[in-house]
């Protein structure tokens, strides 16, 4: 399967050839948030998966699952409500 860059999504082909020909900057690839922690986040998940299970099928279901299972543990605003309370 071969699917476009995320990078090159919003511009057009005309302006592709454009910017080839040319060696211009994408200026438009530039804007989009390719190394924010949460991306980050997401390629070592993925990473994991392809480490433990073989085929797409089974890669998508165990990210599906381990992004469901994050949704149930309770979500800690500051330190003292993760420390549990001392006896």
């Amino acid at each position: 399967m071969v699917t476009e860059l995320p990078l090159t999504t919003q511009i057009s082909d005309q302006e592709l050839e454009e910017n080839i020909k040319t060696f211009a900057v994408f200026d438009k690839a530039f804007q989009y948030p390719c190394h924010t922690q949460s991306v980050e986040r997401m390629i070592r998940l993925v990473s994991e998966a392809s480490g433990k299970v073989f085929g797409q099928d089974a890669r998508d279901g165990y990210i599906k699952a381990k992004l469901e299972s994050k949704k149930e543990l309770p979500e800690y605003n500051t330190k003292s409500q993760y420390v549990p309370a001392k006896k």
